[in-house]
């Protein structure tokens, strides 16, 4: 018989790709995910992944569970939503960083829209400073942002996504050039300053010659072979490839790290829907589709 409390560890490893990541997203230990999929398989009698020194990758099985494993989840977080505010009213406006714009926050959108269906959502995706700007004029209720060490805010720290180099795959030897070709976003920009100011550190002479506020404009600089950039590295698109940064003598870069910012005073949807971002922070990434 099934166990549905093992099936959040099963869809993180068949996301991920990795057992290491997968307890990274959890927030547990790598043995507690290793022993879970093996309680799992045990008491279905089924393998469910292929596993090799490097990869882990889904078996026949694995993929036919994949797919019932995300909606009976779904189905579950929706249910206790609704049975918490049934006939909950408001309108939650939520800002986030453009970076996660595009991994899974979509999917916990439509979570939320389902089972509370007359609560209206706007969301703002815009830089991380902006946002923040916006949240402390009371122009939103919530604000899922980037935030560095010397801003740091009361909140607590959500997500910590590597930070790494990311070139054109064609045309490696631009990392090598000086002054250095970058393409950032504009002032201000946490990744922005993150890089100039390790690039200064180590004394190595950069010029911003490509400047976009959109992260589509951003990659579209560094797919042109205009110049190199920065993302964090679960949300590097595979048309990019990432550098080795020391064999391209580059500095090294830190994390980017998410907090989740409230009004003062939120409201009930604001709260429940703040929850339900924190509970599946862990895969706010890029989502890979085994």
């Amino acid at each position: 018989m099934m166990d549905v409390a093992l099936l959040p560890a099963f869809v993180a490893v068949a996301e991920c790709g990795s057992f290491t990541q997968a307890a990274m997203r959890l927030g547990v230990t790598q043995s507690t995910v290793s022993q879970q999929i093996r309680r799992l398989e045990t008491g279905l009698d089924i393998i469910l992944f292929d596993r090799d020194t490097h990869n882990v990758g889904l078996t026949a099985a694995g993929q036919t569970l994949l797919s019932s494993a995300r909606k009976l989840l779904a189905s579950i977080t929706e249910t206790e939503m609704q049975l918490r505010s049934p006939d909950m009213l408001g309108h939650v406006r939520l800002g986030i960083a453009e970076d996660l714009a595009s991994t899974r926050l979509p999917y916990i959108l439509r979570q939320f829209r389902q089972a509370h269906r007359k609560v209206r959502i706007s969301v703002d995706v815009d830089m991380s400073r902006k946002l923040l700007d916006r949240l402390e004029q009371g122009h939103l209720d919530l604000a899922l942002v980037k935030c560095r060490e010397e801003d740091r805010r009361p909140e607590p720290r959500l997500l910590s996504e590597p930070l790494c180099w990311v070139g054109l795959e064609e045309r490696p030897a631009i990392a090598r050039e000086r002054p250095l070709p970058l393409a950032l976003h504009p002032e201000p920009s946490v990744t922005r300053r993150f890089v100039l100011d390790r690039l200064a550190a180590a004394a190595i002479e950069a010029d911003v010659v490509h400047s976009s506020s959109n992260l589509l404009g951003l990659q579209a600089g560094v797919l042109a072979g205009i110049g190199i950039g920065a993302l964090g590295r679960s949300f590097v698109p595979p048309e990019l490839r990432i550098l080795d940064r020391e064999a391209l003598g580059l500095p090294a870069l830190p994390a980017l790290d998410f907090i989740l910012a409230r009004r003062p005073d939120p409201g009930e949807a604001t709260l429940i829907l703040g929850e339900l971002i924190e509970k599946n922070v862990r895969s706010l990434q890029l989502m890979r589709d085994p």
